[in-house]
């Protein structure tokens, strides 16, 4: 006779199977859930460098009104509405949208107001005078505490990259090195503002912050993985190429933040390879055969355990794949 097992289950009922069935369970190598689904390889996460989003209103409706007039650059009428509020009991860091909506408004004047009755500097109001390239702001948010090399969020690094995103001219480039913006600097993320200027930036910014820094820097920011999966075709092989001349001294197969465990562990389930990887990913031939050409080794798996040939098929990059697999052969 047969032994009956009572088996609990995860809705605290019980379920009767026989020792057949038991053997059957115990010993099979078919999934006990049936086949699994296959899920798409995960694509790359947004960039949120340079992104806005809609600025909130107080929920006072007579700081509103203030913040209208700012927005409108009245400076007259808003410097009266503010010391009403602030002679009424209204604590400064309340009126912050104000700032920003002065800064929005290109009103130094007002700017100035607010800052000098404790108004604290704020990263909309900042964001305002880069989008605008006023110097004269930015140079009041420096004299009133912005740390100009703060990260902007553990994810996003200083504001030096929401200036390269926005696509502000060298000057104001120039304006934040010379104030000492450091294009090396990260967030908790190893991102830096030279990440963003290599992966979206132009040539000249690029030259730009490469030539500020010493020559004997040690680049964060996984430069070269950057350059060889830029997605923008302007200025893609001669920002690859200086690239790949200024970090000689990295690992040409190093695994994407190989050297910074948090940025690995965040990012490795969307696939972190070497820099030949990211080139087979975006299509980019000759940057392909160059990196072969410098010792790149096409049998290295990115973290999903693909090779750059299976990566290039993936994407259909067809040409790629093609090299790829006659340097294989060979």
């Amino acid at each position: 006779m047969d032994n009956k097992y009572l088996i609990a289950t995860p809705m605290n009922t019980s379920l009767a199977i026989d020792d057949a069935e038991m053997q059957r369970v115990l010993f099979s190598t078919d999934s006990p859930v049936g086949e699994l689904p296959v899920f798409e390889p995960i694509g790359e996460p947004p960039s949120f460098v340079g992104v806005e989003t809609q600025l909130p209103v107080s929920a006072d409706p007579d700081i509103r009104v203030i913040e209208a007039m700012c927005m409108a650059g009245d400076s007259d009428c808003a410097s009266a509405g503010i010391q009403k509020l602030l002679q009424a009991g209204t604590n400064p860091q309340d009126i912050q949208i104000c700032l920003t909506r002065a800064a929005q408004a290109g009103r130094g004047d007002l700017v100035q107001m607010l800052l000098s009755v404790g108004v604290p500097v704020s990263l909309g109001a900042i964001k305002a005078a880069i989008t605008k390239e006023s110097f004269q702001l930015l140079s009041l948010f420096l004299k009133h505490g912005w740390n100009i090399n703060e990260e902007e969020a553990w994810c996003i690094p200083p504001l030096l990259s929401f200036a390269i995103f926005a696509n502000v001219s060298e000057a104001l480039i120039a304006w934040f090195l010379s104030n000492g913006a450091d294009p090396n600097a990260t967030c908790q993320m190893d991102i830096t503002p030279l990440s963003t200027a290599v992966a979206e930036g132009r040539y000249s910014v690029v030259e730009q912050l490469l030539t500020h820094c010493p020559p004997t820097t040690s680049f964060r920011g996984q430069l070269l993985h950057l350059a060889a999966g830029r997605n923008i075709p302007e200025d893609y092989d001669a920002i690859f190429r200086l690239v790949l001349q200024k970090c000689h001294q990295n690992d040409i197969n190093a695994i994407m933040y190989q050297d910074h465990v948090f940025s690995y562990e965040v990012r490795r389930v969307v696939g972190l390879g070497t820099a030949l990887h990211e080139a087979a990913k975006v299509g980019q031939l000759s940057a392909v055969r160059t990196l072969i050409a410098s010792g790149a080794d096409p049998s290295i798996r990115d973290s999903r355990g693909n090779t750059a040939l299976e990566v290039a098929e993936r994407e259909h990059n067809l040409n790629v794949a093609d090299e790829l697999r006659s340097f294989q052969s060979n």
